[in-house]
């Protein structure tokens, strides 16, 4: 059973990694840069986002359960809602996060303001929302087969 579950991690992993590749080649495509820059730029900047939001993530976790623990959570003035409030807020904060670390790397392409800005939040939100849905598509698939 655990292979399985490990299959669905590599699954994801591949997928953010074709998602960097796509990226690059849209760079491409734009004439913004060479191939091996775009590669270098689209991992890079996907590698750094994924390195501070987990960071961040992993950060909030902690503190959602530290407060929980010492029972201070019930004193704050969310009445014991900070878990929701705080993944709501990762959760909105990981792709424009991410979209900053893109546009200040579309800064050495000498990318146009407008369509850096667009490109940034474009790929940030397919960065984490189509490898994360393919694979909760795929888990929920598996969970219906019985295969998981």
């Amino acid at each position: 059973m655990v292979i399985r579950e490990y299959l669905v991690v590599f699954f994801y992993w591949a997928l953010l990694i074709v998602d960097g590749i796509v990226e690059a080649c849209w760079l491409r495509k734009k004439n913004w840069t060479t191939r091996g820059k775009a590669i270098l730029f689209s991992l890079v900047t996907n590698l750094i986002g994924f390195c501070i939001g987990s960071f961040v993530l992993l950060l909030s976790v902690g503190v959602t359960f530290a407060l929980a623990w010492d029972g201070s959570m019930q004193k704050l003035p969310f009445q014991g809602n900070e878990a929701g409030v705080l993944l709501v807020v990762v959760v909105l904060f990981l792709p424009i996060l991410l979209m900053l670390i893109k546009r200040v790397g579309l800064v050495f392409f000498n990318t146009p303001n407008r369509r850096a800005w667009k490109f940034g939040l474009v790929s940030s939100l397919i960065f984490w929302l189509a490898p994360l849905g393919i694979t909760a598509a795929l888990v929920w698939i598996l969970h219906l087969l019985g295969l998981l």
